[in-house]
């Protein structure tokens, strides 16, 4: 998958972070809500 974001070059960049962070933010939320 990284490597895939990575594919996506300079544009995708900010792309690929916020949806890291989204994804990140979901995972979060999942073991808080335990």
């Amino acid at each position: 998958m990284k490597v895939g974001i990575a594919g996506f070059g300079t544009i995708g960049k900010p792309v690929a972070a916020a949806l890291h962070r989204g994804i990140e933010g979901l995972e979060l939320a999942a073991v808080r809500s335990r």
